[in-house]
């Protein structure tokens, strides 16, 4: 299985505390192994709670892990995508991992 990464946003955040994160991509670009046919993807992914603080002149990180699940078999679902887990880190230390391991 080929696995990528990619960074989908670096900047500046005010100080504060959140209690969620909302992932919102403007397209979403599938293409089948198979016969290398592009696949539409529906982007099922909601609001994550998740409780952290952003500290003034610190470096918060939060890597999001995504997987396509094939839900053809519950019509009229196809493709999803959604969140398998994430990793919080503050200022290089591991905060919250989901799941955990």
């Amino acid at each position: 299985m080929n696995k990528t990464s990619a960074q989908v946003f670096r900047g500046t955040v005010g100080s504060g505390s959140f209690d969620a994160f909302h992932l919102k991509l403007k397209s979403i670009a599938g293409v089948l192994k198979k016969n290398q046919k592009s696949a539409p993807v529906k982007n099922t992914i909601g609001p994550v709670k998740l409780l952290f603080n952003v500290l003034p002149r610190g470096e918060t990180v939060l890597i999001i892990d995504l997987t396509v699940t094939d839900m053809s078999d519950h019509p009229p679902r196809g493709y999803e995508l959604e969140i398998q887990g994430y990793e919080l880190f503050t200022n290089g230390k591991l905060v919250q991992k989901i799941p955990p391991g």
